[in-house]
């Protein structure tokens, strides 16, 4: 993902395997900008007011 972000100079949003809160942190770090959490969100992996308080 970071040569994706260093090669892609367009807004880049992260879809497929996040799974929990340290994933979403680690996109943050390589400066992703957003990310699809459905399935996550959806089977309780990662709860939204937690996640909202990092991002």
């Amino acid at each position: 993902m970071a040569r994706v972000r260093e090669a892609w100079p367009f807004e880049l949003i992260a879809g497929g395997g996040i799974a929990s809160l340290e994933d979403v942190l680690a996109l943050k770090r390589l400066g992703v900008e957003g990310a699809l959490l459905g399935k996550a969100l959806y089977e309780g992996r990662i709860r939204l007011p937690e996640l909202l308080e990092v991002v």
